[in-house]
């Protein structure tokens, strides 16, 4: 019957990593910051998406990691 029938989980496909560096976002955004580029023309020049430079202008978005800092340093674990 129609109510018996298991459904198949759902196959997991990650996001795919950016096509981008972080030294080309920072220089990127380095460039429209000194008004030296449009962020059209930087997000073209580089291959960064226009609402990820948007994102890390506006500050809605850092390379910082979520959450509190953690209490132990890397050399103190």
């Amino acid at each position: 019957s129609f109510r018996s029938r298991r459904k198949m989980p759902r196959k997991y496909v990650p996001k795919s990593k950016p096509k981008y560096s972080q030294q080309d976002l920072r220089d990127a955004l380095n460039l429209v910051k000194d008004k030296e580029l449009s962020v059209a023309e930087a997000s073209k020049r580089f291959n960064i998406p226009r609402a990820t430079m948007y994102s890390r202008i506006s500050g809605s978005r850092s390379d910082n990691p979520r959450g509190r800092r953690t209490i132990l340093t890397k050399d103190e674990e």
